[in-house]
């Protein structure tokens, strides 16, 4: 059973009523939660709560639990702006630090990074083209939007938990890059164009009947587009050096959601947004990529060094190099 609290928070957001049969099931969270699913008498929903310590590798890492409201105000967005983009909102207990979604049973409902990891399946390129429209779709709702600017502003979250680690701390490990990658934090800090997600990484997207569908919205946050952009790419070409099998899949699926968001691009010229998501990712990249051999890893941390000193405008010619160092 979940503890007590969340049981409580449950019935004060009226998902269970006095005399209901309730069933629960704890699920595999991720690194920064804990869910539980509830079936009463055949009606289900999930319900999500935030831990305070993420479980991560470095020690103590801590996050406000009040991120739950951000993803709840994400959810509820989304939910009136593009119907079916996200799992449908339910509600939300600021104090259990919880909030409820509707369940997507796992048997119709399925992990995109799953199903990229099946190498032995086809590519699906027409999964990783909806993706880059729907992400780009995300974004052109919400985009120039004052009154989301507001709800999404506080710098603080997205600051600790995806400039701090990503950008500055790997400037202070690595001094030689540590004015482009300083500069390149400053610039996604600025950018404020419409609510990103935050954490865009097909662990977090779930394929479904009428097509992707957007979890975990932590960190979202009133930003730069480009970002989420990088981050889904970021993890397409960490991907592509997993096994060298891998590397003809994850670059076509890299190319198709690159090429289907830059279409879907309305707010600002693309070629502006794909300059900044073209210097984003090989930051990110040679911030994250643990557990590589030493000689792949080395090979990452080399071309992220000279693509940040002499940087490219077009994420074709990032994953051209990327291609050209690790597959000849």
């Amino acid at each position: 059973m979940p503890p007590r609290e969340v049981c409580l928070a449950v019935a004060r957001m009226g998902l269970v009523k006095p005399g209901d049969f309730v069933q629960s099931y704890a699920l595999v969270g991720g690194m920064s939660s804990e869910i539980w699913l509830f079936d009463i008498g055949g009606r289900r929903f999930c319900a999500k709560r935030a831990l305070s310590t993420l479980r991560v590798i470095a020690d103590d890492w801590q996050a406000p639990v009040s991120r739950i409201a951000v993803e709840a105000r994400w959810l509820r967005v989304i939910n009136e702006r593009c119907p079916g983009y996200a799992p449908a909102f339910l509600g939300a207990h600021r104090d259990a630090a919880l909030l409820a979604t509707e369940w997507l049973p796992p048997q119709v409902y399925h992990s995109w990074r799953d199903r990229l990891m099946r190498h032995h399946q086809r590519f699906h390129l027409e999964i990783a083209t909806q993706v880059g429209e729907r992400l780009a779709r995300l974004h052109a709702v919400t985009a120039g939007d004052e009154r989301l600017a507001q709800m999404f502003g506080a710098t603080e979250m997205f600051e600790s938990i995806r400039v701090e680690p990503y950008f500055r701390a790997t400037a202070r490990k690595r001094p030689a890059r540590a004015e482009v990658l300083n500069r390149i934090a400053e610039t996604t800090l600025s950018t404020r164009k419409a609510v990103i997600h935050g954490d865009v990484l097909p662990k977090n997207i779930l394929i479904g009947p009428d097509g992707p569908i957007f979890l975990d919205a932590e960190w979202a946050w009133y930003g730069d587009p480009a970002f989420d952009l990088a981050f889904c790419l970021k993890d397409l070409l960490l991907k592509s050096i997993s096994r060298p099998d891998r590397m003809p899949k994850m670059l076509a699926n890299h190319d198709a959601v690159a090429a289907a968001y830059l279409r879907g691009v309305t707010w600002e010229p693309a070629d502006e947004l794909e300059r900044r998501a073209a210097h984003l990712v090989p930051a990110l990249l040679l911030a994250r990529g643990d557990g590589n051999p030493p000689e792949i890893a080395d090979k990452r941390i080399e071309i992220c060094r000279a693509l940040l000193k002499s940087p490219v405008d077009r994420l074709n010619e990032v994953r051209a190099v990327w291609q050209v160092a690790f597959a000849g």
